[in-house]
């Protein structure tokens, strides 16, 4: 997020200077969870004894479905939340099935 006041006094090269940082930052932040998440995961489950598992299908619906109920109502009287949530849902609604097709298919195809 950026102040839109500072924002627009930006020039062109800056303000494409502060977005090639951003997106720089956002690579090197997910390529770090992905090299360290593993040594994270190892000792948890080795060291502290922690047990990895995964939601029920039902249980995940339930989630889905509770979440479904309560945020709308949520952000209604909020005009900035109520516009960053649906913006939010549309681009899940968009990129799901990709990434279901790609992402999770080259992670299940990498675990068989």
């Amino acid at each position: 997020m950026f102040n839109k006041k500072v924002w627009d006094s930006l020039g062109p090269s800056e303000q494409n200077i502060v977005q090639t940082a951003a997106r720089a930052e956002l690579l090197h932040s997910q390529a770090e969870v992905t090299a360290n998440d593993p040594d994270a995961l190892k000792l948890l489950t080795t060291t502290h004894g922690v047990q990895l598992r995964s939601f029920p299908d039902e249980i995940l619906r339930a989630m889905r479905k509770a979440a479904g109920e309560i945020i709308p109502a949520a952000v209604e009287s909020d005009p900035m939340s109520k516009k960053v949530w649906q913006s939010y849902s549309a681009f899940q609604a968009r990129v799901l099935n990709r990434g279901l097709l790609t992402d999770g298919a080259v992670w299940r195809m990498r675990s068989i």
